[in-house]
């Protein structure tokens, strides 16, 4: 994870450093990886992206206090590296956040969960929120942050956190039944 380059500049006794960087790589990797995707909607620009997030961690490496905030820390420095890299992404549907929630509007359940392609109506779903309720969901949601842990990835006050997941699952089941209504 860590590339040779790298490793080659560490002052002498910085092999506990490099060791210590490499265990924390290893373990987050994959749900930095899987959050790119989810944010970028591309494998390859989110491998990219995945990339950059782990040579600025470990240029940043040896400030980190403590390895229990490692995986917030990265977060906030994928969530950075996601604003600065796709700035000029895919438009996503424009939602009004005002938008009073219809009564009835969330589909029979049991008939979702009966539908074999449930996984991919969700996926296409959270892919039409706004990249701002898109990250709370997939941080909190899919790569099991707590909702501060959320809030110090993306630098907002817990209270934004807590209003934009709300919001983004208000859009998911408006989303969802409207989805259900066009195979019907």
């Amino acid at each position: 994870m860590v590339d040779a380059s790298s490793t080659e500049r560490v002052a002498p006794g910085g092999d506990r450093l490099v060791t210590r960087f490499e265990a924390v790589a290893r373990r987050h990797y994959r749900g930095v990886y899987n959050y790119a995707v989810g944010m970028c909607g591309d494998a390859e620009q989110a491998a990219d992206l995945t990339q950059a997030v782990f040579e600025r961690a470990w240029r940043g490496f040896g400030q980190l206090r403590s390895q229990r905030a490692a995986r917030a820390w990265l977060y906030r420095i994928a969530a950075n590296e996601f604003r600065q890299a796709c700035r000029s992404s895919a438009p996503t549907v424009p939602i009004d956040d005002d938008e009073p929630e219809a009564a009835g509007m969330c589909p029979d359940p049991a008939a979702i969960i009966e539908s074999d392609d449930l996984d991919q109506r969700v996926r296409r779903a959270v892919e039409r929120l706004a990249p701002h309720l898109r990250e709370v969901v997939l941080l909190h949601n899919l790569d099991g942050l707590k909702l501060s842990e959320v809030a110090g990835a993306i630098d907002v006050p817990l209270g934004t956190v807590k209003s934009r997941l709300a919001a983004a699952f208000r859009h998911l089941r408006r989303f969802l039944y409207d989805m259900e209504g066009d195979s019907a």
